[in-house]
């Protein structure tokens, strides 16, 4: 095994053409999320499943906002599962390199627009993003970028009403969600984001804002899965005394156990069958998971 590290270690990183989701794609040969959904069968199933459930409410195609879309891969795991569901899906990454390989992978499908864009509550700048993983990347750089809010992106790209937003930008999520205020309270979104108590102490961020920011917009109903796909529990928005707790219990937690969960925000006004997003019966009988 440590034969098997240092050989890994030492190799540069180089352009690996590949399958993703049954079509050919091209990735970092240290990306690992493909080797993790292999590993894990529910990974990433709960965005899937939110995209069927909110398809089978509207009774037509979804535009859906994809922040954190990395090289594409997670634009091609609905598109190639799930294509009569997607008018447009909005591929949002803020990392130059990643963005090279999402032009790559998802710019021969109509249904794709991606931009390369850092988002957060208002115009600002923040930290860069530099290297969490082989696979993700965390604004805590020493050198500084320019974000601003999806409030003010959205309607540059399109003006659509937007059904679904997945948010993965490792610690930035509340802040995203904060800029997106107009878009919550007027198209009402089913929304998923990742909460990971400890890139949002490391980005220096507050661990109750996502949810402050889902309350004030009227959103009542959360959905928690594990950072496997896993369900875990359904609570409240307005549970602040428990959402807090449980945050003090993941830091708590050592590092190394990485302690984080995808979870779903339903509006007080959701449709959306909440009972089938905790089965997620069709993404478990997905045709693709890499």
């Amino acid at each position: 095994m440590l034969d098997r590290l240092w050989k890994w270690a030492t190799v540069p990183t180089f352009r690996a053409k590949t399958k993703l989701f049954g079509v050919k794609a091209i990735m970092p040969s240290n990306y690992v999320f493909p080797l993790l959904a292999r590993a894990y069968p529910t990974f990433n199933n709960p965005y899937l499943e939110l995209v069927h459930q909110a398809f089978l409410q509207k009774k037509d195609r979804l535009t859906v906002v994809d922040i954190g879309a990395a090289i594409g891969d997670t634009f091609l795991f609905i598109y190639q599962n799930i294509p009569e569901a997607i008018d447009q899906v909005i591929c949002v990454e803020g990392h130059p390199g990643f963005f090279g390989y999402l032009k790559i992978n998802a710019g021969k499908y109509d249904n794709a627009i991606f931009r390369l864009v850092v988002l957060s509550d208002k115009k600002e700048t923040i930290p860069e993003l530099i290297r969490s993983n082989e696979s993700s990347h965390i604004a805590i750089g020493e050198t500084t970028t320019r974000a601003e809010p999806l409030d003010v992106f959205i309607p540059t790209v399109t003006s659509k009403l937007i059904d679904v937003i997945k948010i993965d930008v490792d610690g930035f999520d509340g802040r995203v969600l904060n800029g997106a205020r107009n878009i919550l309270s007027l198209f009402r979104p089913a929304v998923i984001f990742e909460y990971h108590p400890i890139q949002i102490q490391a980005t220096a961020n507050d661990l109750m804002q996502p949810f402050t920011v889902l309350e004030e917009c009227k959103y009542e109903t959360l959905v928690w899965f594990d950072k496997w796909g896993a369900f875990s529990h359904i609570n409240k928005v307005s549970d602040k005394a428990l959402l807090k707790q449980f945050a003090d219990d993941c830091l708590k937690k050592e590092k190394e156990d990485d302690i984080h969960f995808d979870v779903i925000a339903l509006p007080a006004d959701s449709k959306i069958d909440i009972a089938g997003l905790q089965a997620c019966e069709f993404s478990k009988r997905k045709k693709f998971f890499y």
